[in-house]
């Protein structure tokens, strides 16, 4: 099954161009897009700078 839709954190040296953008969709902004209730999502961390795995936990804030 294919993604219907792909994003990526772009991280710029200008605070006025970082954030959320989405495949195909140039430098726009995309932070505000919201994931349907009920929708898989996948998040795939970027590489360490030693290559070694790193866990990520994200913890809830109730």
């Amino acid at each position: 099954m294919e993604p219907s839709a792909a994003y990526y954190y772009f991280a710029a040296y200008s605070v006025r161009d970082a954030g959320w953008k989405l495949v195909g969709s140039g430098l726009a902004d995309h932070d505000n897009d919201v994931i349907p209730a009920g929708s898989a999502i996948v998040i795939r961390k970027a590489k360490s700078a030693t290559g070694q795995t790193t866990f990520w936990t994200n913890a809830p804030t109730y």
